[in-house]
C-alpha cells in the first residue's frame, strides 16, 4: 500500500488521486504523471478536493507499507511422540500473515507505534498452520528399529505397539476415526546380550 499527499504552504494535506501518481516498481520512487510538468496548467488532481497546481505545491507526503526480505519464524516444538529426532524448516508462502511494525515517523503514529500485528505469536494464526505442518513431519514414514536392553516376550509380530514401556518412547496415531499405531514386522530376540530388536512399520501398513 502507497498512499500519496500533497499540500499548499500552511495548508492542510490533500490526499493525491492515484491516476496522477505513478509508483515506479523497480526501486522506491514516484512519478506525478503528467506531460506538461512545467506548464501553470498542470495540476496535480486531488481526490475528495479541488485539483492543486503542481507550481503552487510545496511539500509531497508518501506513506508507504515496505515489505521486508526477511520472513516470519514461528516454531512448533517437537512432540514426544515424533517418530523422527529430526528438525524440520519449512518455507510456507502464504499472504496471510503478517508482521507489521509502525515507525515513529509514520503519519499514523498516533494510533501505535512500534508491532501492531504478529502472526507468529503464542495463539496466532502461524501456530495452527505449524501445528498441523508438524503433524505430518512427525508421522513415522519408515520402517524404524528399537533395541531394548533386555529379553521382552511380550511383543508379537503383527500387533501394533503405541509405546515402549520403559523406554519412554511414545508414537502418534494415524489420523482417522479409531488409533492406528504402528505395526511390529519382526522381533528378533538376543539372550547373549539380552536384548530385544523390534521392527516397526508405519501406521499405514
Amino acid at each position: 500500500m502507497i498512499e500519496v499527499k500533497s499540500s499548499k504552504l500552511d495548508q492542510e494535506w490533500h490526499r493525491v488521486g492515484s491516476a496522477t501518481v505513478r509508483v515506479v516498481e523497480e526501486r522506491a520512487a514516484i512519478y506525478f504523471d503528467m506531460v506538461d510538468v512545467d506548464g501553470t496548467n498542470a495540476r496535480v488532481r486531488v481526490e475528495d478536493g479541488s485539483p492543486q497546481a503542481l507550481m503552487d505545491i510545496t511539500a509531497v507526503r508518501i506513506t508507504a507499507i515496505v515489505k521486508s526480505d526477511e520472513r516470519i519464524v514461528y516454531d512448533a516444538p517437537r512432540q514426544e511422540t515424533a517418530g523422527s529426532s529430526l528438525d524440520i524448516e519449512k518455507t510456507v508462502r502464504d499472504g496471510k500473515f503478517r508482521w507489521v511494525n509502525r515507525h515513529s515517523s509514520s503519519a499514523y503514529s498516533g494510533d501505535g507505534t512500534g508491532v501492531i500485528r504478529d502472526d507468529a505469536g503464542e495463539d496466532r494464526p502461524m501456530e495452527e498452520t505449524a501445528g498441523k505442518l508438524r503433524e505430518k513431519a512427525e508421522g513415522m514414514r519408515e520402517g524404524v528399529s528399537l533395541t531394548l536392553p533386555w529379553v521382552d516376550v511380550t511383543y508379537h509380530v503383527g500387533e501394533r505397539i503405541s509405546d515402549i514401556d520403559g523406554r519412554g518412547i511414545g508414537f502418534s496415531s494415524k489420523p482417522g476415526d479409531a488409533p492406528s499405531y504402528p505395526k511390529i514386522g519382526s522381533v528378533v530376540y538376543d539372550f547373549l546380550g539380552q536384548e530385544t530388536v523390534l521392527y516397526l512399520w508405519p501406521a499405514r501398513s
